[in-house]
């Protein structure tokens, strides 16, 4: 197990965490990003045991970070410049597309722990007006009887195809309007399959599953 070593005051050897705010929500970039422009502090959090969770800003091309340690809460830290690192290079904001593990963020903490981060990012096209295609398989799927409706992949059981016009996958955000659904009682019933794209065009479809 990881541990902080102790000689004069705290110093540690755990590199800091990088996490997405929200691992539901994509990570989506209209075309035409500016990437110096991305405001970061609202996508993603950096923290590290000793430093505590990190503020961090732009300056121009630099990104700096702030230690907040949690047991020193009156102790004023200086932004650090040289410790946050953000490479969106591989990523073509003029394109729509997913490009997985695209960009890289690499943050070091005050005692020189360094950790690295890919991230999944999608490009749209704000300005698409078209509805997302949206294909279901033929057969009529099935539900064991009493199945918690919240947790089921919807994507799965039904579609075939669930993509913009751009030909950007769209399965993540496949979900189902389950109001005459009874899953305590066995039968087939309706549902309407449903996927709205970044651009917040939507495409529906009705469709029966089998409680049984």
């Amino acid at each position: 197990m990881a541990k902080a070593l102790k000689t004069e005051g705290a110093v540690d050897n755990v590199a800091p965490a990088i996490n997405q705010i929200d691992y539901t929500i994509p990570v989506i970039f209209p075309i035409g990003t500016k990437a110096d422009e991305i405001n970061w502090s609202g996508i993603i959090t950096i923290s590290d045991n000793v430093d505590g969770i990190y503020e961090f800003k732009r300056e121009g091309e630099k990104l700096l970070l702030k230690a907040n340690p949690p047991a020193a809460a009156d102790e004023e830290h200086e932004f650090m410049e040289g410790k946050l690192f953000i490479d969106t290079t591989n990523v073509d904001f003029e394109n729509a597309g997913c490009y997985e593990e695209a960009i890289v963020i690499t943050a070091t903490d005050r005692y020189n722990n360094t950790a690295e981060k890919k991230f999944t990012v999608y490009v749209y096209d704000e300005d698409n007006t078209l509805p997302p295609v949206l294909e279901l398989k033929e057969e009529i799927p099935s539900l064991p009887i009493d199945t918690d409706t919240s947790a089921v992949n919807w994507a799965e059981l039904f579609t075939q195809k669930a993509e913009d016009v751009t030909g950007i996958d769209l399965s993540a955000l496949v979900s189902a309007d389950v109001t005459e659904l009874d899953v305590t009682h066995e039968g087939v019933y309706p549902v309407i399959i449903h996927v709205t794209d970044f651009a917040g065009n939507r495409t529906e479809k009705d469709a029966f599953i089998e409680i049984k």
